[in-house]
């Protein structure tokens, strides 16, 4: 499990991001709430996330909190 990833801040869409961390791009999907707080293109952030693996793939969630995280769960 990744409990949260932190790196530049690469990508910023409509309920995603895109955090490079240690040479790879992670697509984490985010809520309008997370995308708001969350710091310009170029900067460093930090995502508390929860994997989601189903049979037809496998998803990043990020939160901007780790109570937010433990919410979701």
């Amino acid at each position: 499990m990744i409990s949260y990833i932190k790196g530049t801040l690469v990508h910023r869409g409509n309920g995603v991001v895109v955090v490079e961390a240690s040479g790879l791009g992670y697509e984490i999907f985010v809520s309008a709430a997370t995308l708001s707080v969350l710091p310009e293109v170029g900067e460093t952030v930090k995502i508390h996330t929860h994997m989601n693996v189903k049979e037809d793939g496998i998803s990043l969630y990020g939160f901007s909190t780790a109570e937010e995280l433990e919410l979701f769960h």
